[in-house]
């Protein structure tokens, strides 16, 4: 079994998933939040998900907009399904899970060149890793990029 669980500070909610390996190779979900958007989209998905759902993006119901419905598009629940089933099944170190104890998203006010002064999102960690964030400065005639 693993769990992980979601500080989510901005919204000031706090949501733990659980997923355990089944014999058939499909995965026990449980999604407790005190968000109900985030307890919503637990019921979308519902019980089980499949080994599909968190390896392959294209007809994963974690990433179905339909399922999706009730979330922001920053909400970080779908990602810590992804996390809780890869630490379940092996893919990600539950070792090194446990020595690192969090992954984090900061929220950071930087300068560009021409003096500006704006908000970018610094993202530590592997799932998070994998997004490309890019922050554009209007009315400067360089971009800045994170």
């Amino acid at each position: 079994m693993a769990t992980v669980v979601v500080n989510a500070r901005f919204c000031d909610k706090t949501h733990r998933i659980t997923v355990k390996m089944r014999d058939d190779g499909d995965l026990d979900l449980v999604v407790d939040s005190d968000c109900e958007h985030v307890a919503l989209y637990g019921e979308n998905i519902g019980p089980v998900i499949t080994m599909a759902d968190v390896t392959d993006r294209d007809g994963s119901r974690i990433f179905d907009p339909k399922v999706q419905e009730p979330l922001t598009m920053t909400c970080l629940a779908p990602i810590a399904i992804l996390d809780a089933a890869w630490l379940e099944m092996g893919m990600m170190s539950k070792n090194r899970a446990l020595e690192i104890k969090k992954d984090e998203i900061s929220f950071e006010e930087v300068s560009n060149d021409c003096g500006e002064s704006t908000m970018s999102m610094a993202c530590r960690g592997r799932s998070l890793r994998q997004l490309q964030i890019q922050t554009y400065q209007i009315g400067c005639s360089q971009d800045s990029r994170l």
